[in-house]
């Protein structure tokens, strides 16, 4: 088993555990670099990136994140999980793609900042999350 493996295994154990699913929910995209989960009430996309390009190596980037209940803290609560996850694996950086207004709002809060100076992708090192 691989790091990405061990990740999904973890991230389908965290859904089964709050969500009070039966079976794995969350799977692999194309390759195994990619966590994807669509089923409700959870939308949720997940890049982990090891090589650098547009986001840095090292980064566990949150391209889609959506729940059908809001505002009653699952999103904090995933961002808990997952920067858990990013310091057991070594991970450096949580990046936020393609935000909207509610999602920027969402990573303001917990000190992202915008990325390479794109206003709609957000980045923070795990030392400064703040939760």
């Amino acid at each position: 088993m691989d790091k990405n493996d061990i990740i999904l295994d973890s991230v389908n154990k965290y859904l089964k555990e709050t969500f009070r699913f039966k079976r794995n929910v969350a799977t692999f995209g194309l390759d195994n670099r990619t966590i994807i989960v669509r089923i409700k009430p959870i939308n949720l996309y997940l890049r982990l990136m090891d090589e650098d390009g547009f986001w840095f190596a090292s980064t566990i980037v949150i391209a889609r994140l959506g729940f059908q209940q809001e505002r009653i803290g699952h999103g904090a609560d995933f961002l808990r999980f997952i920067s858990k996850i990013a310091v057991e694996h070594r991970y450096r950086y949580i990046g936020l793609e393609s935000t909207n207004a509610k999602s920027t709002a969402f990573g303001l809060k917990y000190g992202f900042r915008m990325h390479k100076g794109e206003n709609n992708h957000y980045i923070i090192s795990i030392n400064e999350l703040y939760l």
